[in-house]
């Protein structure tokens, strides 16, 4: 185990955690009767230098999502159709139940690549919706210099913080995981910002960036370039929706993250997206997701509870 500060070594494997920071769960497969259990974490990240003497293999996966994103040197991923080369700025994402076939390329010399098991959050799954290679295999390979560096960086940064002993550590963790895959979303082809004006987009980064903020029509029009009406009728025709509301839904998304993460109250977590009043709060919360922000906590907190203890991955 290497310190956090310090260079990997040929073939290191850096598993972040702190206690109960990785947690495995017994799965019960009910599709394959020769498969009892299947290894789930519900947070787990890496660091890894492959130099072709060491390889992965799950016939069956594991009970969680994996994400792997190559940093540098060439890796292979296998699967039913035939085999994928993954350089650098190219990433993979396993689904649960599927089979997990990787390592470095023959060709190549090295794969370093960063990690994550992961369960999404309900508002990621639209992120998660990477083009499809085959059942429970997705990749994506960016090709945009800064969306490279942002994403990087972010899972980087995710991999520093799940080392920490803080007691947000993976809050802070998740957060940046969540930053990555935002980043991979604006060159997913299919993406949920796939197509959308550029205009349209810098509008988006505003809204996002800071959701206390109050969005006046005009001034967002202005820094985008265009007329007010012009600003609603596209963002309504790209998105379905006005700013306002697109505000409000990534505004109950982050609450959802907040109830699900955190200790803190209610009215704080309504503060800190942007909703002054408990009251309006709960009331737009519900509305959007149908439970009351503490029945959203007790149902997170009772899926949590399914999970417990056990041995680390092996990436």
């Amino acid at each position: 185990m290497a310190a956090a500060s310090s260079l990997l070594l040929p073939s290191s494997l850096e598993i972040r955690r702190s206690p109960n920071r990785m947690r495995p769960a017994d799965v019960s497969s009910s599709s394959d009767s020769n498969l009892a259990k299947l290894p789930t974490y519900a947070f787990a990240t890496g660091r890894d230098i492959d130099r072709g003497d060491r390889s992965v293999y799950r016939l069956h996966g594991t009970g969680d999502h994996l994400l792997v994103y190559t940093i540098s040197g060439q890796g292979r991923v296998g699967h039913a159709e035939g085999e994928l080369s993954m350089e650098p700025g190219s990433l993979v994402l396993f689904s649960p139940r599927t089979t997990q076939d990787y390592g470095v390329h023959s060709s190549a010399s090295h794969w370093e690549s960063v990690w994550s098991h992961f369960h999404p959050l309900a508002h990621w799954l639209d992120l998660l919706a990477l083009p499809k290679v085959a059942d429970g295999l997705r990749h994506l390979s960016l090709h945009d210099h800064e969306v490279k560096e942002r994403v990087r960086n972010s899972l980087l940064e995710m991999h520093r913080l799940a080392a920490g002993r803080m007691a947000q550590s993976e809050r802070l963790a998740i957060n940046a995981l969540e930053a990555a895959l935002l980043w991979c979303d604006v060159e997913n082809p299919v993406g949920s910002t796939a197509n959308i004006d550029p205009r349209v987009r810098r509008a988006i980064e505003y809204i996002v960036s800071d959701l206390t903020r109050r969005v006046e029509l005009d001034a967002l029009a202005r820094r985008c370039g265009l007329s007010r009406s012009r600003l609603w009728d596209l963002f309504h025709a790209q998105l379905g929706m006005s700013p306002h509301q697109f505000q409000e839904q990534h505004r109950i998304e982050r609450a959802r993250q907040l109830l699900a993460l955190t200790s803190r109250s209610v009215a704080e977590i309504g503060l800190e997206v942007g909703f002054a009043s408990q009251f309006y709060f709960s009331l737009r919360f519900k509305k959007r997701t149908s439970m009351s922000p503490k029945a959203y906590r007790k149902s997170e907190n009772l899926k949590k509870a399914s999970v417990v203890p056990g041995p680390a991955p092996s990436r």
